[in-house]
């Protein structure tokens, strides 16, 4: 064994090691500041009953109010608090049940982030507090999905990556090619949307954007490597690939929507999925190409009582 130095052995004698209970970084103040962007989810007697200690937080960009419910700003993120919704017995966040003062109020909430706060620079995620904390990417949770709902149906796997894949993608094409018909500031929770002040800034998290759930990798095509890299996204002839691919998608995708439609019907998973690029694509999506296809089509009605009902 190594012998210690005798200076060193005489300053652990004089201050020896003390295990300290950890200290919380939470003040008053920033506690405060957390609870105005947490919405939380409302009760019903149908409320699964988790230990005292157990809640989950959806991580999400922004809410928006949807007829005297909140709802998240981007299809995923409403897709999610649906299905959370579905597997526990909640209804989405009102303007009564965000109070915790509330009998309605559960301990579960959605709460407005920055998308720089996630482990993979993508929202939603879900934080589980069950005793320790447990950190899901929206891309983990998809997963989980898709191995619990799907492991034995080829048929409604392959229509879950369709909604995951093809239909996320055009919410991504669109926000992309058609930003100047958005409030995209919206869309974000305020404290990022502040930020959001320049062509440069709204360049980068557009460049930041592409990289979501592998759109990048399935687009490659589309993205010249020389511009990108450094740092011209906007690049003209970026642009141009984009908003040819997204044309003709929203040509394919409102040739799809009816088989599609048809072919959910009998899963609540997929329809819970499908009805929020409906809802999301009609309500902060209408001025755009793909936003008048899905406000024209007869399923919109349906899709907001779906909604609605949670």
């Amino acid at each position: 064994m190594v012998a210690v130095p005798e200076p060193v052995k005489k300053v652990f004698e004089a201050f020896p090691l003390v295990e300290q209970m950890p200290v919380s970084s939470a003040t008053p103040g920033k506690s405060a500041q957390l609870e105005q962007r947490k919405y939380y989810f409302t009760q019903t007697s149908e409320t699964k009953d988790l230990n005292n200690d157990e809640k989950f937080t959806l991580g999400i960009h922004n809410v928006i109010e949807f007829e005297g419910r909140y709802i998240p700003t981007d299809p995923v993120s409403l897709s999610q608090a649906l299905i959370l919704c579905f597997r526990n017995g909640l209804k989405l966040p009102t303007n009564t049940s965000t109070s915790p003062t509330n009998g309605a109020h559960s301990d579960h909430a959605m709460l407005t982030l920055s998308y720089v706060a996630s482990p993979d620079n993508e929202l939603p995620i879900l934080i589980e507090d069950t005793g320790s904390r447990i950190i899901r990417t929206g891309t983990m949770v998809n997963q989980i999905l898709s191995n619990k709902y799907f492991d034995k149906d080829i048929k409604g796997l392959y229509l879950n990556q369709f909604l995951d894949e093809r239909l996320y993608d055009m919410w991504v094409l669109c926000m992309l090619t058609e930003h100047e018909n958005l409030q995209v500031q919206s869309y974000w929770n305020q404290t990022f949307s502040d930020m959001i002040g320049s062509d440069m800034e709204l360049s980068k998290l557009f460049q930041d954007m592409t990289h979501w759930s592998g759109f990048r990798i399935r687009h490659a095509h589309l993205f010249n490597q020389l511009k990108t890299s450094t740092g011209d996204f906007w690049s003209r002839s970026n642009r141009k690939l984009l908003k040819n691919y997204y044309l003709t998608e929203v040509e394919r995708i409102q040739k799809k929507l009816p088989i599609l439609v048809q072919s959910v019907v009998e899963h609540p998973i997929l329809k819970l999925k499908l009805a929020s690029y409906i809802v999301i694509f009609d309500t902060l999506l209408s001025e755009t190409r793909i936003g008048q296809v899905f406000h024209e089509s007869d399923d919109l009605v349906d899709a907001r009582k779906i909604i609605l009902s949670y």
